[in-house]
């Protein structure tokens, strides 16, 4: 209506306030912020003609890859290999380290003290 103070419709304050943050960025906008605004404008147009263009001979089809088939569901779950138990010294077995841990200690040849053979180890 035209003022006239008939309206049905509610005054929305949010919305006004909205709409006047908006208005005044629009009259603050620099030149420079109008200019880059145009050439993504103009920019958007031209990619939206190219993608219209290509939809029309039908090769945006052809960049789209086919749909792959749907892979099975796996029914059993692999396991690694068991390790072995006690890993075989340097030299031997599958080719893991020794040591498996700093923490682990080079082992006592018989017959010789252990805490004069790991001193660090208590």
């Amino acid at each position: 209506s035209l003022a006239t103070g008939t309206s049905t419709a509610e005054f929305n304050l949010a919305y006004e306030e909205d709409r006047r943050r908006q208005l005044e960025m629009a009259w603050r906008r620099t030149k420079e912020e109008e200019k880059e605004d145009a050439a993504l404008r103009k920019e958007l147009k031209q990619v939206e003609a190219a993608m219209a263009k290509m939809r029309r001979k039908g090769r945006h089809l052809a960049a789209v890859p086919p749909p792959e088939k749907p892979q099975p569901i796996p029914t059993a779950v692999p396991t690694a290999p068991a390790a072995p138990a006690v890993a075989a010294p340097p030299g031997e077995g599958d080719g893991l380290p020794y040591l498996q841990s700093a923490r682990l200690a080079m082992p006592v040849p018989a017959g010789v003290d252990a805490a004069a053979a790991n001193p660090g180890a208590a």
